[in-house]
């Protein structure tokens, strides 16, 4: 039992240390002085406000902090491709990425030659449209027949068609 009521013990007292610690930050929220500090902006000090503002160089610009951003880039770009060596060394061949070619295949190159010359034929000058050579009227059967053209029927014999 007494191994009990200290573990409750304890617990209770860690639990009052809590609450205590609230009390103390609603009061110091709540007090004149705070509510008036507050109104007029003025920040409140802080330990770890304190602590974040000391870590940092207080002499830091913004081109130096800009320098110091290209560098870690270039440190750890060049970490990325000593890491992505080592990898690649040990695996198999058939297991390795294939090499990505510093010319264009033929299809690509014959593929984007095909879409220029399609953007140049949009550009291009409009085709001419052909005028039409002589009047049409009606179908087949309503056509005025020059002299020297005869209709004939499936069998090879001239039809019987009224001209006119």
């Amino acid at each position: 039992m007494s191994k009990v009521k200290k573990i409750i013990g304890s617990f209770l007292e860690g639990s009052a240390e809590v609450f205590k610690k609230g009390a103390q930050e609603l009061v110091d929220t709540v007090s004149p002085g705070s509510l008036i500090d507050s109104a007029l902006g003025t920040p409140k000090k802080n330990e770890i406000t304190d602590y974040l503002q000391n870590l940092a160089d207080p002499t830091l610009t913004a081109e130096k902090l800009a320098e110091k951003a290209a560098a870690h880039q270039k440190t750890d770009e060049a970490e990325k491709a000593k890491i992505l060596g080592e990898l690649s060394g040990g695996l198999a061949p058939h297991m390795k990425t294939p090499p990505k070619p510093a010319e264009q295949s033929a299809y690509d190159a014959a593929f984007e030659e095909m879409l220029r010359s399609q953007t140049a034929k949009k550009q291009g000058a409009p085709q001419a449209v052909m005028a039409p050579t002589g009047k049409m009227r009606g179908n087949l059967r309503g056509k005025k027949i020059s002299g020297g053209m005869e209709i004939t029927n499936s069998e090879g014999g001239k039809k019987d068609t009224k001209i006119g």
